[in-house]
């Protein structure tokens, strides 16, 4: 990091919270969208973000009703510090969105590495949507939406022809199928809902030191839903492999601990429970045909220019590796 950007957390930033005597700043270097850094100081361990301007104060405002409302239930959560304006960001001259948090000792994983991680995610997810149940959804003011799967289905369609030009036969035949597939998937439309994380990937989940302090983070996506989107969303990516993977396969194993770990935290309906399956599908094809549209728009998703030619040569690989990833979880889950 370089020195004026770290004089200016130390000296501009970090003040606003009430932060001194700071002994360290550290580069995250795996933050994608915001910039993140852990702050040591003498009373404390932080974790500082800048938010990406595609976030707005809306955001911060949004989760820090959502931890409060989890440390009232007694669901391990982070703590969001105030600034001297006594609200949990701060704003600076460049109109960047600051926030800081309590470090919390632990790890994350950016791949589930065994069954018995799997099954403790499982439970911290669970913990989280069912601490949720009672939070009034009309207390969000951000209007952040996703998992609109009928809509994503109905982009794809609308760009689905023009895809034929942009891929070989052998893809198009697995393209086509998309939109089929996703169709008979798609979840009931009167499904209970609650404020649902949003981005429930493993690198989302804190692994306390302290186990009893596991818990969800990063909160910029919280909305309103049903829970089997994230419950979905969560089995989808624990429980995959590389999403490029033309021979994607779904771990049973991670799977199965996954989800006792998740109905043992959260109490789903009967109905909720036989969607599981369901809701898992519906969730890989939606992102199926999110890359099979960028295809043909070729300007949303970020590509790897040193394994591919074209972003729409990645994000080929990447829909028939979701395709490939549905096709085997269909003979293992039902």
């Amino acid at each position: 990091m370089d020195q004026t950007l770290q004089d200016y957390l130390q000296q501009t930033i970090l003040p606003e919270f009430g932060i001194q005597n700071i002994q360290s700043i550290e580069p995250i270097p795996l933050s994608l969208i915001n910039r993140s850094f852990v702050v040591h100081a003498q009373d404390s361990t932080y974790i500082l973000q800048r938010m990406a301007k595609i976030f707005g104060k809306e955001t911060i405002i949004d989760a820090n009703r959502v931890v409060t409302h989890l440390r009232s239930e007694g669901i391990p959560t982070i703590t969001l510090v105030p600034s001297s304006q006594e609200v949990p960001f701060f704003i600076d001259a460049q109109e960047y969105l600051w926030q800081l948090m309590v470090a919390i000792p632990g790890e994350t994983y950016h791949v589930v590495p065994s069954a018995d991680i799997a099954r403790r995610a499982g439970e911290t997810l669970g913990q989280f949507l069912a601490g949720m149940k009672n939070f009034d959804a009309g207390e969000l003011t951000s209007s952040f939406k996703m998992h609109q799967t009928a809509d994503i289905l109905d982009e794809w369609r609308a760009v689905e022809a023009q895809a034929r030009a942009l891929v070989h036969d052998s893809q198009w035949e697995l393209l086509q199928t998309i939109a089929p597939e996703l169709e008979k998937n798609l979840l009931p439309k009167n499904l209970p809902t609650r404020v649902v994380h949003g981005d429930p990937k493993i690198s989302n989940i804190l692994f306390a030191t302290d186990d009893t302090e596991t818990c969800m983070i990063d909160f910029d996506t919280t909305m309103v839903h049903t829970p089997l989107v994230d419950i979905g969303d969560a089995l989808r990516s624990w429980c995959g492999g590389q999403e490029d993977d033309p021979n994607n396969t779904f771990h049973l194993e991670h799977y199965t601990a996954a989800l006792e770990g998740i109905l043992e935290s959260i109490q789903l309906s009967e109905e909720e429970q036989k969607l599981i399956p369901q809701a898992v599908k519906m969730i890989t094809l939606e992102l199926a045909a999110r890359f099979a549209t960028d295809i043909v728009n070729d300007n949303y998703f970020g590509w790897d220019d040193t394994r591919y030619t074209s972003r729409r040569d990645h994000n080929i690989a990447r829909a028939i590796g979701m395709i490939a990833l549905y096709r085997d979880m269909s003979t293992k889950i039902s």
